[in-house]
């Protein structure tokens, strides 16, 4: 699942613990794990070839953007070459911490976990970043985009709404990107879970 933006400072706050994240897949195994001394990830070339492919089919540069595309080095069974995750990463610049091995910045998300804008453009919707339960009684929260028009917030809130609350989240959804979007607030609607059990902040509805 997508590592939330602000958990490694809440976890800071909170225990005095850092946090260690792991990058891995069911059909690969591991494939990347955080730095001992940096935020971002190596890529476990013992095990894998990770490659960051761009839409033109070229590798990517450290700070693009790319499909991860895998390749399992020592999966005797069922071979498994360049094996497209579905999962977009960014590239990172070498280590400054020694190690040799690849650098991954970020995981961006997954492709089915893209906002679509009328436009036609395609971005990430990192809600943890843009203010959605900042001094909000929100418990739990997802975004469902339903057309290529709309979007509904589905908030399991912690109590009742007060008017200015309900101002601040009208605020926030005359921020970029939602702004370009019809977005409508719902307190009474389910959660989507994928067909595996997973949550996700982002769901679409509609044909990437």
């Amino acid at each position: 699942e997508q590592f939330p933006g602000g958990l490694r400072e809440l976890v800071r706050e909170g225990w005095g613990l850092p946090v260690q994240n792991i990058y891995t897949s069911v059909e690969m195994g591991y494939l990347a794990i955080q730095c001992p001394e940096a935020d971002h990830y190596h890529v476990q070339s013992e095990a894998v070839r990770l490659e960051l492919i761009k839409d033109d089919g070229t590798e990517c540069a450290p700070g693009e953007i790319g499909r991860v595309v895998v390749t399992r080095l020592h999966n005797f069974a069922m071979p498994l070459l360049r094996y497209d995750l579905g999962d977009y990463a960014e590239r990172g610049e070498a280590c400054a911490c020694g190690r040799t091995l690849p650098v991954l910045k970020r995981i961006v998300g997954r492709k089915r976990n893209r906002l679509a804008l009328p436009n036609g453009a395609m971005v990430w919707a990192r809600t943890d970043s843009l203010g959605l339960v900042d001094g909000l009684p929100i418990k739990q929260y997802q975004i469902v985009q339903l057309t290529p028009a709309q979007v509904e917030v589905r908030i399991v809130p912690m109590r009742p709404f007060a008017s200015p609350e309900i101002e601040k989240l009208r605020a926030w959804a005359r921020q970029e990107p939602w702004k370009q979007l019809d977005v409508a607030f719902r307190f009474d609607a389910p959660l989507h879970l994928t067909p595996g059990g997973k949550f996700e902040d982002f769901v679409s509805l509609i044909a990437a």
